[in-house]
């Protein structure tokens, strides 16, 4: 019983004495290279397309923000749907902040004026992309999916459900790169 103690004692005075920043053999840069590939971060595949307003939306536009993309098919009712809580949970929520962008990408390839209903119904203020469905397809997506880019041009979080089902996600993703 007293080595038991003893040893605990002893392992709680040697992790207490050992802060993250002196873990002998790390250095900083290593450690943050080892984050990175413990993510598996990728960077996001270029694109640009022609905006809903008649200039360009393109990846490098937003270089050195932090991006979140709405890929919609533009008369997808769950997409429609989703628009005002996107909207409003993470457009409103973050666009105060200059160091962040989101913008909608239309997958199934419809007309400004198709896109502009799907703008007026579901009440999405940021910026849409047009004929974008080579885009979803490179970065691995489909219709109603949330995807996070960091300040890098890598992609921290790329959702697998409805977007409302992975706001959650998503919102954290955009905090801890913010």
């Amino acid at each position: 019983m007293k080595h038991f103690i003893f040893l605990s004692i002893v392992s709680l005075s040697f992790l207490y004495s050992c802060s993250s920043d002196e873990v002998p053999g790390i250095t900083p840069v290593e450690e943050e290279e080892e984050m990175e590939e413990e993510l598996n971060l990728e960077a996001a595949p270029d694109f640009t397309l022609t905006a809903l307003d008649g200039g360009e939306i393109s990846l490098e536009s937003y270089q050195d923000k932090v991006l979140v993309i709405f890929f919609f098919g533009y008369a997808c009712p769950p997409c429609i749907s989703a628009g005002p809580t996107l909207t409003t949970e993470i457009h409103e929520q973050f666009s105060s902040d200059e160091n962040f962008q989101m913008i909608g990408i239309d997958v199934w390839d419809g007309n400004s004026n198709q896109v502009q209903g799907f703008r007026d119904n579901a009440n999405a203020v940021y910026p849409l992309g047009l004929m974008g469905s080579s885009v979803a397809s490179d970065y691995g997506t489909i219709r109603d999916r949330l995807v996070v880019i960091n300040q890098e041009g890598q992609i921290v979080f790329s959702g697998n459900q409805i977007a409302v089902n992975d706001l959650e996600d998503a919102i954290s993703a955009i905090r801890s790169t913010l």
